[in-house]
Order: C-alpha cells, then sequence, then structure tokens
C-alpha cells in the first residue's frame, strides 16, 4: 500500500530513548494546520485499508465486482460499511490503522523500511452478522464484538524479497483517556503472535497490488519459521488519545515499558498520539462521502 508520506507535517514526533535498553518511547502531537496538509492522502490510506474487505462482500454477495455485471434487485452488502458503523467500533478501526501509517512513516523501533502489506477487517466476522441482520431486520447495526487476532503487522524486507523483522502492533484509542487501554496493550503483546499469517496471506491472495505474489511467497516462508526462527519480533503499542496530560509531559513512562508488559528480550517501542479532537477526525476520515 501507498504510504502516508505527509504524516509528518500532522504529526510532530519526539522520541524518548533509553541507552543500553531494549525500550523507547514517542510523542506524536498534533500540529496546528498540519490536517489539511494530510487529510486526502490519510483518507486514501484508510479507504484502501478497507477496501479488501469491502471487494470481499460484494464479491460474494455478486460474484462480480464490476457494476454493470450486478443484478438490477442487487443488495449491497458494503452500502453501510465502515462508515455507518458505532463510533466505538471506527474507534478501533481508527487505532489500527493509523499504528500502521506511523510504523511505515517513522523509525519505529529504530527502524524506517517497514512495510504494511494489508489489513484484517475481512475477518471481523461479528460485524459482517451484525450488518446481515440489519438489512435483514432494519434498525440500527449496533455495537458488535471487537475483532480477535492481531491488529496490526509490518514487516521489513531484504532486496531479495524475504522477511527480516516483524513489527507487531496493538493498537489503542480513546476519545479522551484510559489508562487501562494503556494497560491492556501492553498486556496482549505479551502474546505469542503473530496469529494471523494465515489470513494476510488469504487476504493477499485476493489482492490486486502488484507485488503480492512475492508477499504471498515472503509470508509462508517466514511462517515456517516459527516459532524458533531467527527473524526477529519487533512490538510496539500505539495509544491514540485526545486529552494532552497536564501534570506530566506524557501519560506514559519514558524511562521504561509499563508494568504489564513482560521481559521478553525484544525491542519494545510505546507510541502516543495526541489528537485535538480524536471523534472529529475520525468523523472526518468516515465521512460517507467516497465510500462508495
Amino acid at each position: 500500500m501507498p504510504r502516508v508520506t505527509k504524516l509528518s507535517k500532522w504529526l510532530a514526533s519526539s522520541v524518548n530513548t533509553v541507552p543500553n535498553r531494549s525500550y523507547r518511547h514517542r510523542v506524536l502531537k498534533e500540529t496546528s494546520g498540519g490536517w489539511q496538509e494530510v487529510e486526502a492522502q490519510l483518507k486514501r490510506y484508510f479507504r484502501r485499508a478497507h477496501s479488501d474487505a469491502v471487494r470481499r462482500l460484494r464479491r460474494l454477495a455478486t460474484g462480480s465486482l464490476h457494476p454493470l455485471r450486478r443484478k438490477k434487485s442487487f443488495s449491497d452488502p458494503a452500502k453501510n460499511y465502515p462508515h455507518a458503523l458505532d463510533l466505538t467500533t471506527l474507534k478501533g478501526y481508527f487505532g489500527e490503522v493509523i499504528s500502521s501509517a506511523v510504523a511505515e512513516s517513522f523509525d519505529v523501533c529504530g527502524h524506517n523500511d517497514w512495510e504494511v502489506p494489508g489489513f484484517l477487517f475481512r475477518v471481523h466476522v461479528g460485524l459482517f452478522q451484525k450488518l446481515e441482520a440489519q438489512r435483514l431486520t432494519g434498525g440500527p447495526i449496533g455495537a458488535p464484538f471487537g475483532r480477535t487476532g492481531d491488529d496490526s503487522l509490518a514487516f521489513r524486507r531484504d532486496d531479495s524479497g524475504a522477511i527480516t523483522g516483524v513489527l507487531y502492533c496493538e493498537a489503542k484509542c480513546s476519545a479522551e483517556h484510559d489508562t487501562s487501554l494503556i494497560a491492556d496493550a501492553h498486556e496482549k503483546v505479551n502474546g505469542p503472535g503473530p496469529l494471523d499469517v494465515l489470513s494476510i496471506i488469504e487476504m493477499l491472495l485476493d489482492s490486486r497490488e502488484a507485488d503480492s505474489d512475492k508477499w504471498v511467497d515472503a509470508l509462508r516462508t517466514y511462517r515456517e519459521t516459527l516459532p524458533h526462527g531467527i527473524i526477529p519480533r519487533f512490538d510496539v503499542v500505539c495509544y491514540t488519545c485526545g486529552k494532552s496530560p497536564t501534570l506530566n509531559p506524557t501519560w506514559m513512562d519514558t524511562k521504561g515499558p509499563h508494568p504489564s508488559y513482560k521481559p521478553s528480550g525484544r525491542q519494545l517501542e510505546s507510541v502516543e498520539i495526541h489528537l485535538l479532537n480524536v471523534v472529529k477526525t475520525i468523523r472526518a476520515i468516515y465521512s460517507p462521502e467516497g465510500w462508495a
């Protein structure tokens, strides 16, 4: 997927490093006037992130993605996806996608060549059941259970296309501030992931991207190295909030990991994204225009 090359014009980065330790802390603060610089590019990035799920729904319902080949009575299963979803679900989606954009735009865990091959919104089965229930009965969509599995994954590749590193990301998003989300995110990155490599491969097999076949080969090879391979895993917690701290400059400790994070020998970077208005930003990105 194309990167959000102008993200740094919207989010100013400040990194706190601890000498001789495998921990970094980063704060990304929204800059005044930066939204206008990045808005169009960021909206395209989010739409591409959800495009696989949209295509899959329409293909399953009609057997074709071409609008002229659809039946006149076509009932679009994606007509309310994702823009009409409840705010809680959209906050979760926003956190996952923005964490991937951050990984590709900043030197997370000391590397600036992370790549995100795709997103796993197609496997949010509970949500699609809610959408189908709405089609059958009418009424509101309601709030589905959150999607299980990996929030987002990024990879490093060498010149031959082989995977040389994996970035395991846990993302959280709060309209204000919620310390429990920070604790939960650090707890979850203790897990044995990545768990969704096969789901990414399935998504890539349906992809229109030019290098999807190379990604499939690389991911299959990488999966065979688990769990004892030499390809390093890096961890990142990405916490987006709409309230900036007042007593301290950051919500998270800049000198060491959160107590919920267990020593693993892996590099951890904890990222705070301080936005001026989280809900307004989400509504702008997920406005109905452009999702048809």
